[in-house]
């Protein structure tokens, strides 16, 4: 794809959460094991299973507004697959708190690039893949000015 096509806002923001989140993760572990395995720009549906631990990244809806000023809402979303049923909700909470530490980071690091108010909105669902696969995801929401 082009470049002038690229949002490289999203880019940057998914870019950011995945480094400081396999950062987070393999400090905690005390180890080299990363959490995200790969970063998608888009609302990825039916992705191998071979491509999870997955961030997903991308813009919900926009609103146009006077002089080239838009409003998304940004879906952040982590998905797990087949994971241990006892241990996703306290995972699935420190990625949310990570993410939102990253956010702030990408913000403080990107000055002028968008306005994020400081709410971020977190929800957590499975859903079920063909097969016996379970998909377990958190995704968060922003709002975003840019």
């Amino acid at each position: 794809m082009s470049d002038e096509f690229k949002d490289r806002v999203i880019e940057g923001l998914a870019t950011t959460i995945s480094e400081q989140v396999n950062a987070a993760y393999a400090k905690a572990r005390k180890s080299h094991e990363k959490l995200v395995e790969s970063v998608y720009f888009y609302d990825a549906y039916m992705v191998p299973v071979t491509e999870f631990p997955m961030l997903k990244v991308y813009r919900r809806d926009m609103d146009f507004r006077a002089q080239d000023l838009r409003s998304s809402s940004v879906a952040i979303d982590f998905a797990f697959v087949n994971a241990d049923i006892e241990t996703m909700p306290g995972l699935l909470y420190w990625v949310a708190n990570q993410t939102v530490k990253a956010i702030d980071t990408w913000k403080l690091s990107n000055p002028g690039k968008a306005i994020i108010p400081p709410n971020v909105q977190a929800n957590a669902v499975t859903t079920k893949y063909p097969g016996d696969t379970l998909v377990y995801e958190m995704q968060l929401i922003l709002e975003m000015q840019n």
